[in-house]
């Protein structure tokens, strides 16, 4: 995933991000500098199904579309260390994509009668005026990539390559990719995020923060989703 214009990466801040990692990283894990950007990659492949579209009663159909659907792929964790954004630059930014948000919200509630799975399937010439102008909104309208994380000087922008539709097969590889990526958050301080729904009283942000990288569910995560199934 790219870093915004004009985000400029820190060395120092890298090399000290990659060694922090090394630390930490079980004897499956090795973390190289590529590009000037940590690149943290599990050395075995780990396995996933797609769980959309599952059956919910008949386990043995479950089973057997799961066994049939699992696929391996490569993990991949990059971590982009750039100069702090300010206060300041960070709040404009935000407020830029909450009315970016708002806006395309407001074309997605006018097109609740023909949408599926999170794309759009128009069934009259008044649909395609709808959908036409709802991916021009999604070319058009300002979305900035804000960072996860932050310490004194430095903002930290976190992915991976796990695809939000992508469920893991092996309970053992999910929680050694999970812990990872909670080793990660907890080295710096998260971004304010949006309020905690469904989460328990006293749960800390950083907690939710490193759910939401691990399932690539956090709002930028959604926006790109909406762009690959809108803007194929």
């Amino acid at each position: 995933m790219a870093l915004p214009k004009n985000s400029a990466k820190v060395e120092s801040g890298v090399e000290t991000w990659r060694n922090r990692v090394a630390k930490v990283l079980q004897s499956g894990w090795e973390v190289n500098l590529v590009n000037n950007s940590v690149v943290i990659t599990r050395k075995e492949p780990v396995t996933y199904y797609n769980p959309i579209g599952l059956p919910a009663a008949d386990n043995d159909l479950r089973k057997e579309m799961i066994e049939r659907g699992k696929h391996k792929e490569t993990y991949q964790i990059t971590i982009d260390v750039v100069e702090r954004l300010s206060d300041e630059k960070y709040e404009q930014s935000k407020a830029i994509n909450a009315k970016t948000n708002k806006e395309l919200t407001s074309l997605e509630s006018r097109m609740q009668k023909f949408s599926f799975k999170g794309s759009y399937l128009p069934q009259t010439s008044a649909d395609d005026v709808l959908y036409k102008e709802y991916q021009n909104g999604l070319s058009t309208l300002p979305y900035h990539k804000l960072p996860d994380l932050y310490d004194d000087k430095h903002s930290i922008y976190v992915a991976t390559t796990r695809h939000p539709w992508s469920a893991f097969y092996s309970v053992r590889e999910e929680q050694e990719c999970r812990a990872v990526i909670e080793n990660i958050y907890s080295y710096a301080d998260a971004y304010e995020g949006e309020s905690l729904i469904g989460w328990p009283p006293g749960t800390s942000y950083s907690r939710v923060a490193a759910s939401e990288c691990f399932n690539s569910d956090r709002v930028y995560d959604r926006y790109l989703h909406k762009k690959e199934l809108n803007l194929r």
